[in-house]
């Protein structure tokens, strides 16, 4: 990822996983769960709700993503505890 992100990054593998993250975290848990996103913007294109806009933020579901990734990779999502 970008180095001009990183300081947008509220996640780190191995905390428990947010309910909702901005993009940049976004992009950084999907990653880790096995779906590389290469940018944030990914998730312009992505059928996401936007649940609110929080400092110029969008800021979206965790799980939806997920799920989202997983059907458009064509593996089912399963649930790692959170």
């Amino acid at each position: 990822m970008d180095a001009k992100y990183l300081h947008r990054i509220t996640w780190q593998p191995g905390q428990p996983v947010p309910k909702r993250a901005n993009r940049v975290t976004l992009a950084v848990i999907l990653t880790d769960e096995g779906f590389p996103t290469h940018s944030p913007r990914t998730f312009e294109r992505w059928p996401l709700r936007t649940w609110y806009f929080h400092g110029r933020e969008a800021v979206h579901d965790v799980s939806e993503a997920l799920a989202y990734a997983a059907k458009k990779m064509g593996q089912p999502y399963k649930k790692s505890g959170y």
